[in-house]
């Protein structure tokens, strides 16, 4: 999840669908229904988040087509493919972030966690969400313990090692 300011990316534009300036993007599911609700989805041009209303939104899946005012042909979208969109932070709903937030980390059960301070490993047995914090359960010395997944403490996630690394604070585990 990356927050620019007050604007948070939730896809990017894919490619153009057809000649009457429809494009296929690719949205976050747990954002979905926010984008739906939305006027206005943000691009950024030239370092600054411009507003793009919304003419059309439709969605299956993480996949929609929309139609952006001012996007009139398939030239158009194809100079912004590969573009992130973003939502200003107040369209998109607390219960929706916390969707997110749970989905983009329920991935890592069963990965090792590695604290970088101390090289210790660690296996991450379960991630549950508490009412602040999403937690990870680990194995440390035969006892179960809870780590918060704090993203400003991961430094690397190792998709195929199936590692996590993060730096722990001091006592933590």
């Amino acid at each position: 999840m990356q927050f620019i300011n007050n604007y948070l990316a939730i896809g990017e534009i894919l490619k153009p669908f057809r000649q009457n300036g429809l494009l296929l993007a690719r949205i976050e599911t747990a954002f979905l229904e926010d984008i739906s609700k939305a006027k206005a989805v943000f691009l950024k041009v030239n370092g600054l988040h411009v507003p793009f209303f919304i003419e059309s939104f439709e969605y299956e899946d993480e996949s929609c087509l929309m139609k952006l005012e001012e996007f009139n042909s398939p030239e158009i979208i194809k100079s912004w493919n590969g573009e992130e969109i973003f939502l200003n932070i107040r369209d998109v709903s607390a219960e929706s972030l916390k969707q997110f937030r749970r989905t983009t980390f329920d991935h890592i059960n069963g990965f090792t966690l590695v604290d970088n301070s101390t090289n210790r490993t660690f296996f991450i047995t379960d991630i549950e969400e508490y009412p602040q914090q999403l937690m990870a359960t680990v194995v440390a010395d035969g006892l179960s313990v809870l780590v918060p997944i704090v993203e400003q403490w991961i430094s690397e996630i190792d998709e195929e090692q199936k590692l996590i690394y993060m730096n722990l604070p001091d006592g933590l585990i």
